[in-house]
């Protein structure tokens, strides 16, 4: 496997409680939001839905306070912060997936191999998340 060149993992999602008011638009506005943040292992911020264009803002009202979060981009981000562990297991099967390819050579029957666009689309998401050329 290659050098890791990405910040280290695991990476995290963190709620983040923003204090200030926000407006859906007419008179109501939340009195806080919650945004979310994909932190490294060493709890440093590696970006955060505070300028996401594909907020999706949700509210909840309680006695005290209307509050407002961006749904949309705590999946987004949580997907993200998935993205080291990703690539590590797709590294670590891509062997077993390329030794499963039919070939004569290696004596896999095609009847009961991995098909080769499977292999292919594994190396080019792992050239695309290390930066190497596929």
């Amino acid at each position: 496997m290659s050098a890791i060149k990405h910040s280290p993992g695991p990476w995290t999602v963190d709620t983040i409680d923003n204090e200030g008011e926000y407006s859906l638009g007419g008179d109501e506005s939340a009195c806080g939001f919650k945004s979310h943040a994909v932190l490294d292992a060493n709890g440093r911020v590696l970006f955060d839905s505070l300028n996401s264009e594909v907020a999706e803002i949700h509210e909840e009202i309680d006695e005290d306070a209307r509050y407002a979060w961006d749904g949309q981009s705590e999946c987004d981000l949580r997907l993200a912060a998935a993205a080291p562990e990703l690539l590590e297991a797709l590294q670590y099967a891509l062997p077993y997936l390329e030794a499963c390819v039919p070939n004569p050579r290696n004596g896999v029957n095609a009847d009961y191999s991995v098909d080769v666009n499977c292999v292919d689309r594994a190396r080019a998401a792992i050239a695309k998340a290390t930066g190497a050329q596929s």
